[in-house]
C-alpha cells in the first residue's frame, strides 16, 4: 500500500551529544511517557480520532499530507481546507492504526504471510472496490475536496470492519508483544535510543524550536512542549 504521503518531511539539525541539556534529556523522557500514554489510549478506545485530539499540537503541520490535493489549492483548483485535510489524515491514521494492531496481532513479523492469508474476507473485498484504499495497490491519493471526501469514507469503513476483528485483548496478546520487540530490534531502538532536534525557520514553528522523536512499534512521533505539556507536531512510519 503506497504511504509516501504520510512522511513528515522535516529540515533539521541535530543536536551533537555534547550540546544536549538534562532539561532537554528530561522533556525526551516526558515525550516517551506520552507517546507510551498515547498507545495506552488507541489500545482503550480503538479510535485514533478520540486519542488524536488528547495528544494532538495547535501547531500541528496538516499540509504535510496529501500533497496532491494541496497542490490544487496553491492553483486555485479546489477549495479543500486545513480541517479536511486533517480528517482525512485522522481516518486513514485510524485505519492504520487498526489494521496494523490486527496483523501484529495474528502473525509473526518474519514468517512471511501474505495479505490475503492475515486478512479478513470482508475487509479484503471491501479494499477491492476502493478507488483509493485498496487491497490491489491501485490505489491513487485524492485531489480534490470531494475526492478527499470520498477517500475519508473508504477509511472510515475500513476501521469498522477492523473493529470487528480488534479488542483490548489484542494488545496484550504474546505474539503481538513480540512483534513489538521485533521492531524495536529492527529499527534500532532496543534502549530506546531517541533524538532531539532543532527545526528550521521554513518549517513554520520558529527557528530552533525543539522535537523530540520517539518511536513506538512502527510508528515515530514528534512531539513540542507545549506550555506544561508534550503534544504530538507529527507522526510517521517505516525508516
Amino acid at each position: 500500500m503506497a504511504l509516501a504521503f504520510l512522511a513528515v518531511v522535516c529540515l533539521f539539525s541535530t543536536l551533537a551529544s555534547g550540546q544536549v541539556e538534562a532539561a532537554d534529556i528530561q522533556k525526551l523522557r516526558r515525550a516517551e511517557q506520552a507517546a507510551d500514554r498515547f498507545t495506552e489510549r488507541f489500545s482503550e478506545t480503538l479510535d485514533f480520532g478520540v486519542v488524536w485530539k488528547e495528544f494532538r499540537s495547535t501547531k500541528f503541520r496538516s499540509s504535510v499530507y496529501f500533497q496532491d490535493a494541496i497542490t490544487g489549492r496553491r492553483e486555485g483548483r479546489t477549495d479543500i481546507n486545513d480541517a479536511l485535510i486533517e480528517r482525512g489524515f485522522v481516518a486513514f491514521m485510524n485505519y492504520v492504526y487498526l489494521k496494523f494492531a490486527h496483523d501484529l496481532g495474528v502473525s509473526h513479523i518474519g514468517s512471511e504471510p501474505s495479505d490475503e492469508e492475515i486478512t479478513p474476507v470482508e475487509i479484503q473485498e471491501a479494499e477491492r472496490v476502493n478507488k483509493y484504499i485498496n487491497f490491489d495497490d491501485n490505489e491513487r491519493e485524492p485531489k480534490n475536496a470531494k475526492e478527499l471526501v470520498e477517500y475519508i469514507a473508504e477509511a472510515d469503513k475500513l476501521a469498522k470492519l477492523y473493529r470487528k476483528y480488534v479488542s483490548r485483548s489484542t494488545f496484550d496478546s504474546a505474539v503481538y508483544k513480540e512483534n513489538l520487540r521485533y521492531l524495536a530490534r529492527f529499527y534500532g531502538r532496543d534502549e530506546d535510543k531517541h533524538s532531539i532536534v532543532e527545526t528550521e525557520e521554513k518549517m513554520g514553528l520558529g527557528k530552533g524550536v525543539k522535537e523530540y522523536r520517539v518511536t513506538r512499534g512502527a510508528f515515530h512521533y514528534a512531539f513540542i512542549e507545549e506550555g506544561k505539556e508534550m503534544k504530538i507536531i507529527g507522526i510517521g512510519m517505516g525508516n
